[in-house]
């Protein structure tokens, strides 16, 4: 299978894009393995975090704010799930204010948590 035709095992998002509020939690099964990916708005690569049987690694690019994000998120994840996770997270929004960042804060929140239990009611662990 190509990488482009990989489908989500789950997707889920909150806020609205004409909004400038709008985030994307897409989960993929890489093999064994699974891959989140985080975007809103101009879709890119900005950090990425990997959680391994209670380690984290992560990344941040330069001039990037996502790096909390992914590590938080993949600290989340492996709460739920033995399987290793890598977290890529982008979000870009051009001309956004405080109260629009602390709206999708508010959604990243809400998305965790809901996506924490999507993983776990899917029983993946099979180590």
């Amino acid at each position: 299978m190509h990488a482009n035709s990989l489908k989500p095992l789950i997707h889920l998002n909150a806020g609205e894009k004409q909004n400038k509020t709008e985030v994307c939690f897409d989960i993929y099964a890489l093999g064994r393995d699974l891959v989140l990916v985080i975007s809103g708005g101009e879709t890119h690569v900005g950090a990425v975090a990997c959680s391994n049987l209670g380690s984290l690694e992560s990344f941040g690019l330069k001039n990037h704010k996502e790096i909390e994000l992914v590590k938080e998120v993949a600290h989340e994840l492996a709460e739920v799930t033995t399987k290793e996770i890598l977290v890529v997270g982008g979000i870009h929004y051009d001309d956004i204010s405080k109260e629009q960042i602390d709206q999708i804060n508010v959604h990243i929140t809400s998305l965790t948590s809901t996506l924490k239990e999507e993983v776990a009611a899917l029983k993946l662990d099979f180590r």
